[in-house]
């Protein structure tokens, strides 16, 4: 069962979007200003890059 509630970006307004995709946006650049954080997003990458190379042999 989810409880998650459901957004439907659709019914927002458009400057409240723009204001929430803002502080989203800054958030991550904040985050990503942390070496740990980057150090991770780098391994993922290449986790990722390297499934790519695989599915591609196939």
């Amino acid at each position: 069962m989810n409880d998650a509630p459901t957004v439907i970006a659709d019914k927002i307004p458009k400057h409240q979007r723009e204001r929430l995709a803002t502080v989203l946006i800054a958030s991550v650049r904040n985050a990503f200003e942390d070496p740990k954080i980057q150090q991770e997003f780098a391994e993922w990458q290449s986790r990722r890059n390297q499934a790519k190379k695989e599915a591609t042999k196939k």
